[in-house]
This record gives structure tokens, sequence and C-alpha cells, in this order.
């Protein structure tokens, strides 16, 4: 490529020849060459007035002569088009321009990328976006990938799994599972996992509008399943939900989902024609986690640094310690305080009732059961209300009152039943 010389240089050059200064001289005040001086020369005849008239743009055209382009031209409109569509990328399309233009002199990648980029404007406008930055330690971002991730067991039977992604925005640190669905308990746990890999608690959790975790969804904050709100006391983190529509306000776990599509699903497709190999859900879990810990190591790109590392001297530090038991994730229910102030478990769990304070009387409650205790909270607010050591007895039905529960009424009757 020829190196161009500044246009003030040119018209100094011009200006010394229009003058009849020699070559020597030309050449000793701006440090052209002589050939480059009698290409001005050459160019300016037969008048140099009044190519000097001339605008900064013409002489360069004159000057630098455009050549003919003999690589082979994409239709640049056609290959913005293509890469608004899914999972397209522009060395996708790259490949597919040189499988086309098979032994023709064609674009190198870089070269391709460049000419795209100086085209790119003709179509679209340039979007504005604002720099953000991440506190360490503050946010947890989760999602499920759009991909299945495909799989074949030892029986040669065909599942198609979700994957959770759960991302550290300010250190890039990445966690990866997969799951047989995409229901709430796969999401608690996926929660669970991610803190127990990153080995600390951020102080809050963002998430998409998923009917697992956000019962009505509007246009600022969704109104929060209780058994996450549970789940972030448990942790001690705050739950925030996305706008309706506004998937930029978790963009660094969509960034990690795309990644994980890359360089997890795509690479385990990889091992037989478009599915992953494994004996059971456990040994795909180990392939997942293999290439998960692999991507947080890989350097980004453009810096010598890998997420992990980040994480380790940035993050880590910043994160609050992890409560000393896992969040048990129990069975939800919904009941109906009767008019006795409790709720009355069903028959499958001993159809045991249990106390509430005495103003819930006809409201709805969410009621978590866990193998030792009976949680309760507001339907409407999901404010936590009471918890009960749970009943096992499968003999009789037992109501089960907390003392603060009880009416005045109440008192006075046990009161005289003591006495």
């Amino acid at each position: 490529m020829t190196r161009k010389i500044a246009m003030t240089t040119i018209r100094t050059v011009l200006t010394m020849l229009n003058s009849g200064f020699s070559y020597s001289k030309i050449r000793h005040h701006t440090g052209a060459s002589n050939g480059f001086i009698n290409k001005l020369a050459s160019v300016a005849r037969p008048d140099l007035e009044a190519f000097l008239k001339l605008s900064d743009e013409e002489i360069c055209e004159r000057v630098y002569p455009k050549t003919p382009n003999s690589h082979c031209e994409p239709d640049w409109e056609a290959v913005n088009d293509l890469l608004q569509k899914k999972h397209m990328t522009l060395q996708l399309v790259y490949d597919e321009y040189c499988r086309v233009n098979a032994g023709q002199k064609i674009y190198s990648y870089s070269s391709f990328c460049r000419h795209y980029a100086d085209k790119k404007p003709n179509w679209e406008p340039q979007e504005l976006f604002t720099n953000l930055h991440y506190v360490a330690g503050d946010v947890m971002e989760i999602d499920f990938a759009g991909d299945d991730l495909i799989w074949v067991d030892e029986y040669a039977e065909v599942h198609r799994d979700r994957v959770f992604v759960a991302a550290l925005p300010a250190s890039g640190l990445i966690y990866a599972q997969a799951f047989e669905n995409e229901r709430q308990q796969a999401w608690v746990q996926g929660v669970v996992e991610a803190l127990e890999y990153f080995g600390g608690v951020p102080r809050n959790l963002v998430m998409d509008n998923a009917k697992a975790l956000v019962r009505h969804a509007n246009w600022t904050n969704g109104d929060i399943q209780p058994v996450i709100l549970d789940l972030c006391e448990h942790y001690g983190m705050t739950a925030q939900t996305c706008r309706v529509q506004h998937p930029k306000d978790k963009n660094r776990v969509e960034a990690s989902v795309n990644m994980v599509e890359r360089w997890i699903i795509g690479k385990l497709h990889l091992q037989a024609e478009g599915h992953a190999l494994a004996k059971d859900r456990e040994q795909l879990q180990e392939m997942v986690r293999k290439h998960m810990n692999e991507l947080n190591q890989r350097p980004w790109q453009g810096r010598n640094v890998s997420r992990r590392a980040c994480f380790e001297e940035e993050e880590k530090s910043s994160l609050q310690p992890l409560p000393a038991h896992p969040y048990e994730h129990g069975e939800w229910k919904v009941y109906t305080v009767d008019k006795g102030h409790c709720i009355r478990l069903n028959r499958a769990n001993g159809s045991h009732r249990y106390s509430v304070p005495a103003k819930f009387i006809g409201k709805r409650m969410y009621v978590k059961l866990t193998e030792e205790k009976v949680q309760i909270y507001d339907g409407e607010t999901g404010m936590f209300l009471a918890a009960h050591e749970r009943c096992h007895s499968a003999v009789g039905m037992k109501t089960h009152l907390l003392p603060e529960h009880l009416t005045p009424e109440e008192k006075r009757l046990f009161a005289a039943l003591s006495g």
C-alpha cells in the first residue's frame, strides 16, 4: 500500500516548483524524494498555478488515483442482512464468501471486516452506547441459554436440556449448569450452585421476568415469587427484575449466554454431529463444567488476562460470605387461612394445621414445606409470617399454635385450662 504524503507537504513542493526552486533545495526543505517531486511535477503540468487552486480532495485524487479493485467484491448489503439473523457472525459469512469465490482473489478476513465496517453506516444508524461501570461484588445476573443442549445417554435416548447461566458483570466470571427444564426448582438450584462456585454472595440478584421468578411483570419492577424472595433473604441479596422487553437491563448475562452457546454447547455438539454423548446427566454436567472452566481461563480478546484472573484479583474479596448452610428448596403450596386462623395441609402432608395471626383469616398464604419446617408467607405481599416445626405424625390431625398468634380469647382459655 502506497504511503500518502501529507497535503501540507504536497502544497509546499508544488509552490516551490512553481517558484523555480531546484529539486535539491525542495528535497532539503521538505524531505520529499526526487521521485515524488518529479511525480508532482508531471501530475501538475502544464499549469502549476491552476493546479494549486484545486481543493485538497481534487489534488489527492490526481496524485493518488484509485486503482481498480481486483478482489471479488461481496454484496455488502446482503452481508449486512445476513448478520441480522440469529447466531450469524462475520466469521460464518466470510467462510461462505470464501467458499463461493474459491479459486479467485478474495479479501483476507481482516480486510473483509474492515470493508464491512466502512460500509455498515450506510444501512443503519450507529447506536450510541453508554459506558457502564460495574462495582465488584454488587450484582449477579441470571438467565437460561436460548439453545438446547442436545445429548444422548448410554441407552441411546435423546435429551434436550436447558443451560442455566449466571454471570458476575464486574469480572465477567461465568457459571453454567444443565437442567432438564426451566422450572422454578432449576432456577433456585442454579443460583445456589452458582454462589457455591463463586465462593461468595453479591449484593443484588438481577433476573428476567420468567413465570418461575415473577408472578406478575410490569414496566418497572415485577411482583417477585415468594420462593425467590426467600432465597434472596437466606443469602442476603436484593432481588431485582428487568423491565419488560428490556433485555439490556441484564446485558452481561446476555453476552455470557452467547459465550456459553458457542464455547460450551457448540463444543459439546461437535462430539457427534450436533449432539453430546454422556452416560448420564451427572457426566454431562462434568463435561459442561470442564468447558466452563476453560472459558473462564481463556484470556479476554485483546487482553492478556482471563475472567478467572479478574475475579480473583478484583471481585472475590468484595463478595459477602456464604451462609453456614446452603438454601434448602422446599415444596411450595398455596392455602387459605381458615376461621381458626390456621392453614391446613392436604392429606398427603398429614392434614395438620399451623397458625398465623388472626387478621389474616380468609387470606391466601404461600407455604414452604421442608423436611423440618413449615414457613408461611402472605400471599399478597410475600411477607414472612410464621415458621413452625413440621409434624410428620400420621396419627390424627394436630393443630400447632404459636404463642404470638393467640387471640385474647384463646389466651384466657389456655390460662383457665392451665390453672
